[in-house]
């Protein structure tokens, strides 16, 4: 059994490693340019974009080095081929390009393999301020997709040292309107005044269009234009652009094994137990509810979960003894089923979660006909109901794959975890105690921004201490005695989630 258990988690630890090992030497090459886009307001706009990007993970090309690979390279962001020599000179998987005419700002994403569209998205607002606010909510889960999908075009050269923010991504991201932003916009402006003689002349009509729109705008609004920027920087949520889920739902199977033994049996008559390995259909489930509903800040973090295991196809095979002659094959059930609370601790792309649950863990025999009595078998079934106070992980390696780990201690409250139905019973062992801890490491691979593959190596262990007394050891019918006990589950879980 040890043996398994070790050539179990040696594999996919082996396997885990392997991963990592390829995520981290990929991690570096993800980097998204993010140029200048088209029209008033597109600072703040593609600070939004940038900030949502770097919550995600990903690297971003500010719009300066993308303006001097295009002038070295000769490249025109005009065409599919100029993107692509432009990704490939800067090590660039995917682009963000960006038109903002008043009140509608029109997002793509281009692939750096071929500089092909493969996403685009519309995001409107009440005024050209609130837009910022609007794509930050929105880019990731709208786009989020398309960036994923992006690819290095064959050649591409080494990543240059990231560079600083510019001014103007940095304001975006803070949502603030003091001088530096004011100085930040009219840098950028005199920026946009230099380039407009480079400019194709349709550019310059859509500038000029834009730019109408936007008089016209203020003239509606009628000097409003600075608190409706603030009220656009107070609706953010306090996660800013990143998407966390209101519902992480996951369905999958788990392998298992499990190991009974006693310690200290003075007479050597007390039958331990293993299973080398059964299947279970595994669910779990997170609903953050006041986030479902459209609230930000702490409360939106508080969610209420579950989970359940269920084993199937078990049976115990019992060589022959005085009350089995020919041996007996007992069918086996197993299930595991917890509810209760979480909370989640965003730490930039990372997550930290606490958790307060309480369920059932049992592991039972039956007979198997009339003519075979369960009620021969000398061991245990066990039930051990359970209050559970735990912390996890998920720590973001790329913006695809991130760690998961997880530990938790049981407190055993229904008398002892319930050792009966065999010749072990609380009334050989009266004053025992047990309690438990868990433990798992896994991976999380995913493969759309809604569907998500894992898996986890877990350990269950429950320990005993039997505390007998001489009276205990004297009693008539003892049939043994022993120092304490340890129940033990190693698991493999592979896991298709589905968050939103």
């Amino acid at each position: 059994m040890k043996t398994l258990a070790m050539k179990t988690f040696a594999v996919a630890g082996l396997a885990l490693a392997m991963l990592l090992a390829s995520a981290t030497a990929h991690a570096e090459r993800k980097r998204v340019g993010v140029p200048k886009f088209e029209g008033p307001q597109e600072a703040a706009v593609r600070g939004r974009v940038a900030k949502a990007l770097k919550d995600e993970g990903y690297e971003v090309v500010r719009a300066k080095d993308i303006e001097s690979a295009v002038n070295s390279t000769g490249a025109s962001l005009d065409s599919n081929d100029g993107f692509k020599s432009v990704a490939k000179e800067l090590s660039i998987v995917a682009f963000v390009t960006g038109e903002i005419v008043g009140k509608k700002a029109r997002l793509s994403v281009r692939n750096g393999s071929d500089g092909e569209v493969s996403g685009e998205a519309a995001f409107t607002a009440p005024n050209p301020k609130k837009l910022a606010a609007e794509v930050g909510k929105g880019f990731w889960r709208r786009l989020g997709s398309a960036v994923e999908r992006g690819k290095l075009p064959s050649g591409a050269k080494s990543p240059p040292k990231p560079s600083a923010p510019e001014p103007e991504e940095q304001t975006a991201e803070n949502g603030g309107d003091d001088d530096s932003a004011k100085s930040s916009r009219d840098t950028a402006a005199k920026e946009d005044g230099d380039s407009r003689s480079d400019e194709r002349p349709s550019r310059r009509r859509s500038r000029a269009k834009a730019e109408k729109a936007e008089k016209a705008e203020k003239a509606e609004g009628g000097g409003g234009d600075a608190d409706a920027e603030v009220s656009a920087s107070a609706e953010e949520p306090e996660e800013g652009a990143r998407q966390l889920p209101a519902i992480d739902a996951a369905v999958g199977f788990r392998g298992f094994s499990r190991n009974l033994s006693y310690n200290q049996d003075a007479a050597g008559v007390l039958r331990g137990y293993k299973l080398a390995m059964g299947p279970a259909l595994a669910l779990n489930g997170a609903w953050y509810l006041l986030k479902s509903f459209g609230m930000h800040g702490a409360l939106a973090n508080l969610a209420v979960e579950g989970s359940l295991e269920q084993g199937f196809g078990i049976t115990s095979q019992i060589n022959a003894t005085t009350a089995f002659p020919t041996g007996a094959t007992f069918p086996t059930t197993i299930h595991e089923f917890t509810g209760g609370a979480r909370y989640r601790l965003p730490i930039h792309a990372h997550q930290l979660f606490f958790s307060v649950t309480g369920g059932e863990h049992a592991f039972a025999f039956h007979s198997p006909n009339s003519n075979v009595s369960r009620g021969d078998l000398d061991i245990p079934d066990t039930i051990y109901r359970f209050i559970r106070p735990g912390i996890e992980a998920r720590i973001a390696v790329v913006p695809t794959l991130a760690i998961l780990v997880g530990a938790g201690y049981r407190y055993v409250f229904n008398g002892g975890g319930q050792i009966r139905d065999g010749q072990i019973a609380n009334a050989n062992f009266p004053h025992l105690t047990v309690a438990g801890v868990d433990a798992n490491l896994g991976a999380a691979y995913k493969i759309t921004p809604y569907v998500e593959a894992r898996v986890t190596a877990d350990l269950r262990r429950y320990f005993y201490s039997m505390h007998s007394t001489v009276a205990d050891v004297t009693a008539p019918n003892q049939p043994g005695i022993a120092g304490g006990a340890v129940d033990q589950y190693l698991s493999v879980t592979g896991l298709l989630a589905f968050v939103y």
